[in-house]
C-alpha cells in the first residue's frame, strides 16, 4: 500500500482484523480514511455516529461522488429519503457501506431497533464514532446523548 499518512495503513489493517482502535490525529490528518475505506472493503453496513449535521453532510457528498454508497440518517433528512434509507437496512443485502447518524438517533429505541436486525441478520459492520471528543462530560462540545453509546458495546461485544 502506498501514500498513506502517518499511521493509517496500520490503523486500516488492524480494523480490517477486527480490532477496536481509537484514533487521535490532527484535522486533516485523514481520520476519516481509517475507517471509512475499511467499512468500503467490509461486507454490512458501518454505522458512523458524528455530532455535527454540516459534517455529516460534506462526508456523505464526498462518498458519494467517489460512488460509494453512503446516506445520513437525521433529523434533516427528508421523509422519502428516511423511507428509501431504511428499506435498504430491511433488505437481505443493504447497499449502504457507511451510515451517518447523530448520537441522539443512536440512543432511540426504534434506531436500535433496526441495528439488531442488521446484526442478527450478520450485515452490522461495525460502529465509528467520528469527533470522539465530544464523549467527554468536560468538553464544551458534550451531548447527553453521548453516555448512551456504552449501550452498542453492551448489547454487541466483540
Amino acid at each position: 500500500m502506498n501514500g498513506f499518512k502517518s499511521n493509517q495503513e496500520e490503523i486500516i489493517r488492524f480494523i480490517m482484523q477486527g480490532g477496536d482502535v481509537l484514533v487521535f490525529m490532527p484535522t486533516g490528518s485523514g481520520k476519516s480514511l481509517c475507517y471509512q475505506l475499511p467499512a468500503f472493503l467490509s461486507d454490512g453496513v458501518s454505522l458512523v455516529v458524528s455530532p455535527l449535521l454540516a459534517l455529516i453532510q460534506n462526508q456523505v457528498d464526498y462518498l458519494k461522488k467517489l460512488n460509494i454508497h453512503s446516506n445520513s440518517l437525521n433529523s434533516s433528512t427528508n421523509s422519502a429519503t428516511k423511507k428509501m434509507i431504511l428499506k435498504d437496512l430491511e433488505s437481505a443485502e443493504p447497499k449502504i457501506k457507511l451510515l451517518y447518524v447523530t448520537p441522539e438517533l443512536l440512543s432511540t429505541d426504534g434506531f436500535r431497533i433496526i441495528i439488531e436486525k442488521l446484526f442478527r441478520r450478520s450485515r452490522l459492520a461495525r460502529l465509528i464514532v467520528d469527533e470522539a471528543h465530544c464523549i467527554s462530560e468536560w468538553g464544551h462540545d458534550f451531548r447527553s446523548s453521548y453516555r448512551k453509546l456504552s449501550w452498542f458495546k453492551n448489547k454487541f461485544p466483540v
